[in-house]
């Protein structure tokens, strides 16, 4: 995330930030065989589902699950499906990119949100998620015009009748970037007075009686670990019980803010427990909710994260990076630093002197350095007569880089270690991040549970980030036209010959893909 942007947005939450800092009491894969075809009848749920609810656990490992016994996801997991290889697929793995993937089924480079921000092959900079363009509607008018479909406006096509709520705590670029152009209301929260308070974005403002339905605010220095996740799942469960929504979507920030970024995800087991506890709680609140309105049978639940996270045990300064740009004789217009770094470069000429700048810091944590030449989408790696990135880690480096590979792609991107940053000017403190193609800011948990879906099963496909969307609208019977992804026909207790055969297809692609990158996690000591 962009630093200004970040403190902007901190603004809203800093009570809470200074009450959760102080509570921190931080303490062989094999080759997977083919996808087999299923038998048609392995659940006793079979139906397609009617409604949804997707929770998003913002930047949450899927190591999380397993710190403790929590009977409500468990139950989940044993009705369903989950993906022990589950990742983003693309990039850039951050949380605006990632939740209109999700919301689109469809890769970056076609849907347009690569980053927070960016800057055009036209020399124009872009940052559609900050507030003011958000509130303006550039982020959804972008993925509008991208011209690819998402799950709000298949379904809806499908049913008129239908609608899409999503809500979040204090993310609404996360809100706007998955729900789009297409969903009803868009809601999440900001404090107001010192009162943590739900807002909506224009033009998907729900009806008055639900942002004022009592238990929906809170004393902002009160807060505790949880209570804004908590609350996002409220604030959709009130939207249910009056407009009775098909799809729900709910972005869980906590896991990304603060005990990713500021408490080193994993690192702190007792926050990432806290948190758990909460999510488990607020599913067993979910299930009431709809058991109450006779549907709970009727319902497919996905889990999943928008991206990983890394905990930070290396960081790369800044001006490392700026001073070879600058010995270069070029300049950024545009940066991104995070676990991996992105540049764009202002004078095209420079961009591949730029590069050969960058190796030659021959910092060891540094893997690799790709550019595109000017009017082209194609990475090259400058060489690097040092380098220990493998043929396959360099063709799953190609593939992530083609992922975004566009008129708003980076000139220069830096690839990092495991567990390596770049430190930003104003990341202090920062013991956790994400946004480049390591395993552990790529690896996300996925489980799919309800009508349709296959009980019990745990899948090692590498389902990606994109096949979440055609695999919801899939089940609910709508045909998931135009999507990058693939419907996850392994995790069906129904699946078509076709979706079984592209699924293995994939599988053949990606799976060297993910092993590569696995190999080097483990190589750089997770």
């Amino acid at each position: 995330m962009r630093m200004t942007d970040l403190v902007a947005r901190a603004l809203s939450v800093a009570v809470l930030l200074l009450f959760l800092t102080g509570t921190n009491t931080s303490a062989s894969q094999r080759r997977d065989p083919p996808i087999p075809r299923p038998p048609a009848l392995t659940a006793a749920l079979t139906d397609k589902p009617q409604y949804v609810v997707m929770l998003v656990l913002d930047g949450a490992l899927p190591s999380y699950f397993k710190l403790a016994d929590f009977p409500h996801l468990r139950g989940l997991i044993r009705t369903g499906t989950q993906y022990s290889r589950a990742w983003d697929g693309m990039l850039e793995s951050e949380t605006p990119t990632g939740h209109a993937t999700l919301g689109t089924g469809s890769l970056p480079r076609r849907h347009g949100v690569i980053s927070f921000g960016w800057v055009t092959d036209r020399n124009v900079q872009q940052q559609p998620t900050n507030p003011i363009p958000l509130q303006h509607g550039q982020l959804e008018e972008l993925l509008h015009q991208s011209g690819v479909p998402s799950i709000a406006s298949l379904l809806k096509q499908h049913d008129r009748s239908a609608r899409v709520v999503v809500t979040s705590g204090h993310k609404d670029y996360a809100v706007d970037a998955v729900g789009g152009w297409a969903a009803d209301y868009l809601m999440y929260y900001a404090v107001r007075n010192q009162i943590w308070t739900p807002l909506s974005i224009p033009r998907h403002v729900p009806p008055r009686s639900v942002l004022q339905a009592p238990g929906l605010t809170t004393y902002a220095p009160h807060l505790y670990p949880g209570q804004q996740d908590s609350l996002a799942v409220r604030l959709a469960l009130t939207a249910f019980q009056q407009i009775h929504q098909r799809v729900t979507i709910v972005n869980l920030p906590e896991f990304d803010w603060p005990l990713g970024h500021l408490l080193g995800a994993g690192a702190d087991r007792w926050m990432a427990w806290r948190l758990m506890v909460q999510l488990d709680n607020d599913v067993a609140t979910i299930e009431s909710t709809y058991a109450q309105a006779r549907v709970l049978k009727k319902t497919l639940f996905v889990l999943t994260a928008d991206h990983g996270m890394l905990t930070l045990n290396h960081l790369i300064p800044h001006e490392v990076i700026q001073n070879a740009v600058k010995s270069a004789g070029a300049s950024t217009s545009d940066y991104e630093f995070h676990s991996a770094g992105y540049l764009w470069i202002r004078e095209p000429a420079k961009i591949p002197l730029v590069a050969e700048k960058l190796v030659a810091l021959h910092n060891p944590h540094i893997l690799a350095v790709y550019y595109r030449q000017p009017h082209t989408y194609q990475y090259t790696r400058e060489r690097d007569p040092l380098s220990h990135v493998s043929p396959a880690l360099d063709g799953a480096y190609r593939f992530l880089l083609s992922t975004f590979a566009g008129p708003r792609a980076p000139h220069v991107v830096l690839f990092l270690t495991e567990n390596t940053g770049i430190s930003g000017r104003n990341q202090v403190g920062w013991r956790g991040d994400h946004g480049g193609p390591s395993w552990n800011a790529e690896h996300i948990p996925l489980v799919l549970s309800g009508p349709g879906v296959r009980m019990d099963v745990t899948s090692s496909y590498p389902a990606t980030l994109y096949d979440v969307a055609p695999t919801v609208l899939s089940l609910l019977g709508v045909q998931p036209r135009g999507m990058d992804g693939v419907t996850l026909d392994d995790a069906l207790t129904n699946p078509d010959d076709a979706g079984v055969a592209a699924q293995q297809n994939r599988a053949r692609n990606l799976d060297g893909i993910v092993q590569a990158l696995i190999a080097r996690s483990q190589q750089d000591g997770r």
